[in-house]
C-alpha cells in the first residue's frame, strides 16, 4: 500500500513557518507532503501555477489553510489567488479535503457577515474598516463560497491543533484505502479462483470423454498442454 500524497495548499509568505511545521508533521506520519517550496516540478514552458494544479490532480488529499493574506493572484482564474484556485481544483476533482481557518480570520469573517449588507451598499466603507488580521476582503467571499460547499472546516489557533486533526484524518483515510485495497485483492482472487475452477472442470470433463471414447491422441495432446501451462506458471 502506497503512502498518501498530501497536497499542502496555502499562501506561502505569511504562513511559511506553519507550512514547514505541518509539512514536517505529514512526513513524520509516513506520508508524502506535496509543497510548492520543494516538491513540485515546474516546467519552464508553462505558467508556474499550472504545475501546482497538476500536482493537485496527482494527490490523494488536500490540506488547505486560510490565513489573513490573499496571496499571489492567479493568472488563470480571475479574482482568485493561486492557493484558492488549488482548492477549487481539488473540489472539482472530488478529492478529500481538510480546510483550516485561522481563528482571527474566522472572527473577522463573522464581523464581515454581521455588516455585509452595509459593505455591499457602501463599498467605500471597506477601505476604512480595520479587521483584526484579514487584509483583503476577497478572503471573506472565498470563505463564504467554501462554507457553502459543505467541506470539513476547522478553526485553529496553534499548529498543535492542526497536527492533531491532521493525524486523525490521515489515519482514517489511510485505513480506508488499505481496506479498499484488501477488498479489491480479495475480489480479484475470488474471481480468478472461479475462472480457474471452471477451466479445471471443463478440462476434467474433456479428459473423461477422451478416456471413455479411447481417444488417446487427443488425451495426450490435452495433458501435454496442461503440463506445459503448469510448467510456465511455476517458472514465472
Amino acid at each position: 500500500m502506497q503512502l498518501l500524497k498530501v497536497f499542502l495548499s496555502s499562501t506561502c509568505y505569511d504562513l511559511g513557518v506553519l507550512r514547514e511545521t505541518i509539512g514536517g508533521h505529514i512526513k513524520a506520519l509516513g506520508h508524502e507532503a506535496i509543497m510548492s517550496e520543494d516538491s513540485i516540478y515546474y516546467e519552464s514552458y508553462k505558467p508556474l501555477e499550472l504545475s501546482c494544479y497538476n500536482e493537485v490532480a496527482n494527490s490523494d488529499i488536500m490540506i488547505h489553510i486560510i490565513g489573513g493574506k490573499f496571496g499571489s493572484e492567479s493568472k488563470i482564474n480571475q479574482n482568485y489567488s493561486v492557493a484558492q484556485t488549488e482548492l477549487l481544483k481539488a473540489i472539482d476533482l472530488r478529492k478529500p479535503i481538510m480546510v483550516f481557518i485561522e481563528d482571527k480570520v474566522n472572527h473577522d469573517y463573522i464581523a464581515y457577515q454581521e455588516n455585509e449588507k452595509i459593505f455591499l451598499a457602501h463599498p467605500e466603507i471597506m477601505n476604512d474598516w480595520k479587521f483584526e488580521i484579514v487584509t483583503d476582503y476577497r478572503i471573506f467571499g472565498f470563505v463564504k463560497l467554501i462554507k457553502n460547499k459543505n467541506l470539513p472546516i476547522y478553526t485553529y489557533n496553534s499548529s498543535e491543533k492542526l497536527k492533531t486533526v491532521i493525524s486523525n484524518q490521515l489515519s482514517s483515510l489511510f485505513h480506508d484505502r488499505l481496506s479498499k485495497s484488501k477488498n479489491d485483492a480479495r475480489e480479484f482472487f475470488d474471481q480468478n479462483y472461479v475462472d480457474v475452477s471452471k477451466e479445471f472442470l471443463s478440462n476434467l470433463k474433456n479428459i473423461l470423454n477422451y478416456v471413455i471414447n479411447f481417444d488417446i491422441k487427443r488425451l495426450n495432446a490435452m495433458l501435454s498442454g496442461i503440463f506445459e501451462g503448469m510448467r510456465l506458471l511455476f517458472k514465472s
